[in-house]
């Protein structure tokens, strides 16, 4: 096997994976919400359909969170296996942050997680809406660094632009940045 077919194959295998990672949080995202809801609207109202929603939607939600952790595992190693000299680069940064998601929201969602999905009966009502509730806030925090850096844009003068585009800094580098006093990534000068 040539190294161009390994590396095709490598990029189809990281592809079906991503895919993979990307679809099954973004569910378990929606359905933690909308299970807390609905076992919070059980436990106050009593009507036996909400914890069939629930009970329902449960099992779809074990299913997905499972799919999305084994995914997510998986992607990991794979920027590792894959691109060995990216994950160098920016491991440092990278690194702190998948450490960070995992001992704060992973924790929190593994501790609450089992009593969401076997706690049904045999704990409190309550108990159980709690639990509910701390899953899908512990899968808020893992999931929010992600899109609160994909919400984030740089003012349009900050932009790379085409090397042979007017700008207001160096034309040298595609990369360049602003110099323009309005510009919020310009570095400022030190007042002394």
């Amino acid at each position: 096997m040539d190294s161009s077919t390994v590396v095709e194959l490598s990029r189809w295998q990281f592809a079906i994976t991503a895919i993979f990672h990307m679809t099954f949080p973004a569910l378990t995202v929606g359905l933690s919400v909308l299970l807390a809801v609905v076992y919070t609207v059980y436990v106050r109202t009593g009507n036996p359909l909400y914890l069939q929603i629930f009970r329902f939607w449960k099992k779809i939600f074990a299913v997905g969170f499972g799919l999305g952790v084994v995914a997510g595992t998986v992607m990991t190693f794979e920027f590792g296996l894959n691109w060995g000299v990216y994950a160098h680069a920016v491991g440092p940064i990278v690194g702190v942050t998948i450490g960070m998601e995992v001992i704060t929201a992973f924790f929190l969602e593994a501790g609450f997680i089992g009593l969401m999905l076997y706690g049904d009966g045999r704990i409190r009502p309550r108990t159980m809406a709690l639990a509910s509730w701390m899953v899908a806030f512990g899968i808020y925090v893992r999931s929010s660094p992600r899109t609160s850096a994909a919400r984030r844009r740089r003012p349009d003068s900050c932009r790379p632009r085409p090397t042979n585009a007017p700008t207001c800094g160096p034309p040298s580098t595609v990369s360049a940045r602003c110099t323009s006093p309005r510009c919020s990534c310009s570095p400022r000068p030190s007042r002394a």
